[in-house]
């Protein structure tokens, strides 16, 4: 028995956390072990303490048989009890109280060390249509506010749009602002802040907001349960606000503008009986705000959104079918990629990247694209210290590449046939200290010399920093890309995007920061069809202007960083870097980029698997940066599988992950839940990233893994990643139990169950994954006919690639104990003969698809090469109906009998 069955409590809602009901009770369920604890005695009471009143009070809970999904019945028993909703309070604290047989009495707080749970009960409506009601001082801020949307009409949410004057800049000194909006009265708050220049980061509080950096995004639950958003809109042009608190915990927007006539603030505000949905209608209304202002021409239109309407390629050719095109863009956003930055450090050569490929090779490992990062490039000076090197010329040092980038790259593709696509790494400002003033490039482009702000991360102090000045920006952008599509490359990796805010200088700013963003990002949809990664670029100035893919119809998705690095050595940041990338999220996922989790390694000790678990939950690109030869294949196996002509793809899901709770934060004693989810399959998975080292055990309910509303319609199967089991149907009520480790994970997906011709059945995507659904493009069920005779369910299914195809298929009627089994298989429009050969039958109405054997046997692997998907058609019935349809049927046409024949083998 695992140790958390054992001698773990768990409480839904959860202790050490807070939680909003819109019910009109707060129900409680308790799950206890079943057997006798470490310090003796078998619990068998269970008593909710609360403050819902006058004075804290107990609520006795009653045993209760449930579902459980990761839990034995013989192991854990549950206690469920309601307490209802007073008409005079929103929200109270709770703890919980044991008795053992023994009439021990234990609290929760001495067993597990975790604090007190509080419920807050959301108001019916809201309580104002005023902005200053959720914020105060804010309507004495010098900010005017307007009601955005129809200011007759309030659902569960309103925005406000508040703008604000700027002064303009003074020579090189920008223009400033500051306004109070006033101190919130908050239960619980969130923001993302610039964790530094370049990224940013989460933090969270409880009623005293304070904020150590400036925020981009803040976020307060009050205590009548509604969450209210701010959002600073920045990047529409010169101008930038971010959020501060003072001593006293009030916020404030500050503002700078680069422009010598004066400048607009711009703050967004909303008020909702949701988290994501606050921040979705801000988003919205932000989006908006940008595209009005392209389309009215004061902005720029940047390259991703502006690409490929001449009707041709980069080269100049016509463009690809979307055939063609459909696969290129599942090569670049799907196939599993191979990054040279941890793998081969900063020390690189043509026979080190050749080498390192030839062990990914000798190991089994087919990535599909090569990300080629820091130290190819020609620089001046010399040393370790980066920031003191500048970019001499577009082609690659000749020390380490003799034979120069094509000869590297024409190398690669010749031993690496199934190598997709090559990306190289460049700094925006072309390296970590800029350009060479005295370089090729400075007799070919113009240059400007800058003054960095103080606050500048990585760069000297006493060091001269040049780049080429914004009249140029996108020549030489331009000039080099081509140089590089000359090379073979596909793909650019565009690094220290922050240092965009590193001038101190107003004119500076302005020179620099929207040309080189319009720059690059035109360049690479130009000579790369937008295959691009965008990193160091969590800047405000970026988040609604080179990172806002709207409007984009083809080519792939811009990948954009989601947080600062992984680093393989350093302990403590490796459920920081999961956490943090969690709840980025929230804000980026807006923004219709493809989040990129960063690099890992599959050896690293411990958190490998932590890693790559969240790398597959992140709906982002997976790639990996092991060490020459030092590789987990089975860990790879389990996030990747190999498409019929032998590429290997990664299984990542389409919705982006993101955390369900952004309140709680890193220390608390609470799981992390990421959900994501790919066409119609909710997936949740489950970290501990509390840094206190703890074993934690809660409680997941299906409206954790679908939103409420999807939660609520029909039945599903759940499954359990590290054991494989399942339970179905599930519904709302059952309960999933899980216990961790620190580092520890768990994955849970339900799949939908569809009732048809007397079955139930749900599709699991391959069997084995962590992402399992991920590889299914499309899945459709339809009545299957033999002649007129409706027989069992037909199961159309499209996949990514090939793998275990795992099927749930049993009887609608709970008491029917027929087993169900595949009748027949098309693989694409070719009918597989003897389709049991490739199929077993599990336990839990489970049935297998060996699809790698039957690809084999139909020759799918050299028959379908241009294909980017296998299409399947099952046909599905019970065991004992499929010889008697095969013999029947065979012998009689009479109608009379067809009809017995009928009734007699089908249900529903």
């Amino acid at each position: 028995m695992s140790q958390w069955k054992s001698s773990i409590v768990t409480c839904d809602p959860p202790l050490g956390s807070a939680t909003v009901l819109n019910e009109k009770d707060a129900t409680f369920t308790v799950g206890v072990p079943a057997l006798e604890l470490e310090h003796g005695g078998v619990i068998n009471g269970v008593w909710i303490w609360h403050n819902y009143g006058e004075t804290w009070n107990e609520l006795p809970l009653r045993e209760h048989k449930t579902r459980i999904v990761g839990s034995d019945q013989q192991d854990r028993r549950f206690f469920r009890g309601e307490l209802p909703r007073l008409p005079d309070k929103s929200n109270f604290r709770f703890t919980l109280r044991l008795e053992t047989d023994t009439n021990r009495t234990l609290w929760i707080k001495d067993l597990q060390g975790i604090d007190d749970g509080e419920v807050f009960f959301q108001s019916a409506g809201f309580p104002s249509r005023d902005v200053g009601h959720y914020l105060e001082g804010i309507n004495e801020s010098g900010f005017t506010a307007s009601v955005v949307g129809q200011k007759d009409k309030i659902d569960d949410c309103m925005v406000w749009n508040l703008a604000a004057s700027i002064p303009p800049a003074q020579g090189p000194e920008s223009g400033r602002a500051s306004r109070r909006l006033g101190k919130p009265d908050c239960a619980r708050w969130f923001a993302t802040v610039r964790h530094n220049l370049n990224w940013f980061g989460p933090r969270q509080g409880t009623d005293f907001m304070q904020l150590d950096k400036e925020a981009v995004l803040v976020s307060f639950l009050r205590r009548d349960g509604l969450h209210v958003v701010l959002l600073p809109v920045g990047g529409l042009d010169s101008s930038l606000t971010t959020l501060i608190t003072d001593h006293e915990g009030a916020l404030a927007a500050v503002s700078r503008n680069e422009d010598e006539s004066d400048g607009q603030a711009r703050l967004l505000v909303s008020v909702a009986t949701g988290f994501e949905q606050a921040l979705s209608s801000v988003m919205a209304e932000a989006k908006r705000m940008a595209s009005s202002k392209l389309h009215n021409g004061n902005g720029h239109q940047n390259g991703h959104q502006n690409g490929h309407q001449n009707g041709h390629s980069q080269n100049g050719g016509p463009k690809h079918s979307l055939t063609q095109a459909r696969a290129q863009i599942d090569d670049w956003n799907d196939g599993f990629a191979y990054c040279t930055w941890n793998s081969l450090g900063q020390d690189l050569s043509h026979d080190k990247i050749l080498g390192a490929l030839t062990r990914l090779s000798e190991s089994g490992i087919n990535i599909a694209n090569l990300i080629i990062d820091d130290n190819w490039q020609s620089l001046d000076g010399d040393g370790s210290d980066a920031s003191r090197r500048r970019w001499e010329r577009f082609e690659a040092n000749q020390q380490g590449f003799p034979q120069g980038l094509k000869g590297l790259v024409s190398e690669i593709r010749k031993q690496n046939p199934q190598i997709r696509n090559i990306a190289v790494w460049h700094g925006i400002f072309g390296y970590w200290g800029g350009m060479s003033p005295s370089g090729p490039m400075a007799s070919k482009y113009k240059m400007r010399k800058i003054q960095l702000r103080d606050e500048a991360e990585v760069q000297p102090k006493d060091f001269d920093f040049y780049t080429v000045d914004g009249e140029d920006v996108h020549k030489m952008y331009d000039d080099f890309y081509a140089f590089l599509a000359d090379c073979g490359v596909s793909a650019a990796k565009v690094d220290t995007q922050g240092f965009l805010d590193y001038p101190a200088h107003a004119n500076d700013r302005k020179n620099l920061i929207r040309p080189y963003q319009d720059a690059w990002t035109a360049a690479a949809s130009k000579h790369f069809g937008g295959r691009a990664i965008a990193c160091m670029a969590q800047t405000p100035q970026s988040i609604l202007h080179s990172l806002l893919q709207q409007g984009r119809s083809e080519g792939p998705m811009l990948m954009a960083r989601n947080s600062d690095d992984f680093f393989p050595d350093e302990v403590g940041s490796h459920t920081w870097h999961v956490f943090c990338n969690a709840h980025n999220a929230l804000l980026m996922r807006h923004l219709g980029v493809l989040l990129d989790w960063d690099m890992f390694q599959t050896t690293t000790p411990k958190y490998a698997a932590l890693h790559a678990v969240a790398r597959s939950m992140s709906g982002g690109p997976i790639y990996i940066t092991d060490a020459p030869g030092e590789h987990d294949v089975e860990l790879i196996k389990q996030m990747t599988a190999q498409t019929a002509d032998g590429r290997t793809i990664a299984l990542r899901a389409d919705e982006p992950g993101r955390t369900l709770w952004p309140y709680g934060g890193h220390g608390e004693q609470r799981l992390l839940r990421v959900r994501s989810g790919h066409q119609g399959v909710g997936m949740l998975g489950v970290f501990n990233v509390c840094n206190r080292g703890s074993l934690l055990g809660e409680q997941v309910r299906l409206d954790d893994i679908f939103d409420g509303e999807k939660a609520g319609e029909g039945s599903f199967v759940i499954s359990r990643f590290s054991t494989g089991e399942m339970i179905a149907p599930a519904s709302r009520e059952t309960v999933i139990e899980v216990g961790l480790e620190e580092g520890g994970f768990e994955i849970f997906t339900a799949y939908p169950i569809t009732k048809l011709g007397g079955l139930a059945v749900a599709t699991l995507g391959l069997v084995g994954k962590m992402a399992t659904a991920a590889a299914v493009s499309h899945v459709s069920y339809s009545k299957h006919h033999e002649g007129f005779i409706p027989v069992g369910v037909e199961v159309s299914v499209s996949l990514k690639a090939l793998g275990t195809l795992g099927i749930f298929a049993q009887s609608c009627d709970a008491e029917d104990s027929r087993k169900v089994g595949v009748k027949t298989i098309v693989a694409m429009d070719k009918a597989v003969s003897n389709p049991q050969r490739f199929s077993s039958t599990g336990s839990q109405g489970e049935i297998r698809l060996d699809l790698e054997s039957l690809s084999i046997d139909l020759g799918l692997d050299s028959c379908y090469r241009d294909e980017s998907t296998v299409d399947l058609t099952i046909v599905l019935q019970f065991e004992e109906d499929i010889e008697d349809s095969d013999g029947f049927l065979a012998e009689s046409d009479s109608p009379e009998a067809a009809v017995a024949w009928w009734w007699r083998c089908t249900i529903l």
